[in-house]
């Protein structure tokens, strides 16, 4: 539902410490674990073809592209992978790797200092991009680290075990992560316009006043287009954002009261023409960048802002 934004630098310096951890816990393994895992890697028809015949070519030349190819593969590339690789990723020293040391517990660590831990800190997230309502955070309690998030495979582990590792594979959340299971959902968070698929509103009729209606009357559709229509299934989003309908007819009928006319009237008279401050005042400003992923139900006030202040109908109504 929401993009997970982060910092271009800080993404980039993010998935080179998660390859270059993967490489250091690899450079530990066995001469055969290494082959075998090279041959597999190989082997995938969508990455480009490896430089050397052997892992042991490749390591006497410093060569790590192999591995690169993979576990940065973006998400088109991780669809391609899926698709028509599908029989290729069956291979566990992934899955194995991240069962045993990447997502074990905060005091185990795949190489050095890093594992799911420090992947889910360093993406600076507090709320599930899946849901938009759930925290999902690494936190101290009692003196140690702590996690509500959960790091979801959008390609399950169990079926593309050769995938488990791939960086935007690794999608953090919160319960969503149980409710999804083995499910194949269709849109990514890591993609930039997931945003763009859902729109949150309610069907209401044309002229609707907010305030004579319940929120019961007032339910929150999302509008799902795109791979968007399966993650709202599967993850049940309509039904689980019934509960948030108060909140939404709230809004609606403070939008509705104070429409554009009452707005530019207020701002001029006490704002000196201010309008931003006028919105910042009531809550009626659009969600800044910076609250994406930090505070719950951005998109739904995102979506029920834009909506209404662009449709003239449901702004120009008296209260």
């Amino acid at each position: 539902m929401v993009h997970i934004r982060c910092e271009k630098q800080r993404l980039q310096e993010l998935t080179w410490k998660h390859v270059d951890a993967i490489r250091g816990y690899i450079s530990r393994q066995s001469a055969s674990y290494q082959e075998q895992l090279y041959a597999s890697v190989s082997a995938l028809t969508v990455l480009p073809a490896p430089s050397f015949p052997n892992f042991a070519a490749a390591c006497a030349a410093d060569d790590w592209c192999w591995l690169q190819h993979l576990i940065l593969a973006d998400v088109p590339t991780l669809r391609q992978l899926a698709v028509q690789d599908a029989s290729r990723l069956h291979f566990k020293q992934f899955a194995d790797m991240y069962n045993k040391y990447f997502s074990r517990s905060p005091g185990i660590f795949l190489y050095g200092d890093y594992n799911a831990y420090s992947l889910i800190s360093g993406l600076n997230l507090h709320i599930c991009p899946y849901c938009d309502e759930e925290p999902a955070e690494v936190f101290e309690a009692d003196g140690r680290q702590r996690r509500n998030a959960q790091l979801d495979h959008f390609f399950p582990k169990d079926t593309y075990s050769g995938l488990a590792m791939c960086f935007f594979n690794l999608v953090p959340s919160g319960t969503c992560n149980q409710i999804k299971l083995r499910g194949n959902l269709g849109e990514n968070p890591y993609e930039l316009d997931i945003e763009t698929h859902t729109r949150l509103f309610p069907d209401i009729i044309p002229g609707a006043n907010f305030s004579l209606l319940t929120p019961e009357e007032c339910p929150i559709n999302f509008h799902a287009t795109g791979g968007m229509i399966e993650n709202v299934r599967l993850l049940g989003l309509e039904d689980r954002y019934k509960k948030h309908q108060v909140e939404a007819h709230r809004l609606l009928k403070k939008l509705q009261y104070y429409n554009k006319v009452k707005q530019d009237e207020l701002s001029r008279d006490f704002f000196g023409g201010d309008i931003d401050e006028l919105r910042r005042m009531l809550d009626l400003e659009l969600p800044a960048e910076e609250d994406w992923g930090q505070k719950p139900l951005t998109k739904l006030k995102h979506d029920i802002l834009i909506t209404v202040t662009s449709i003239e109908k449901y702004v120009d109504i008296e209260p």
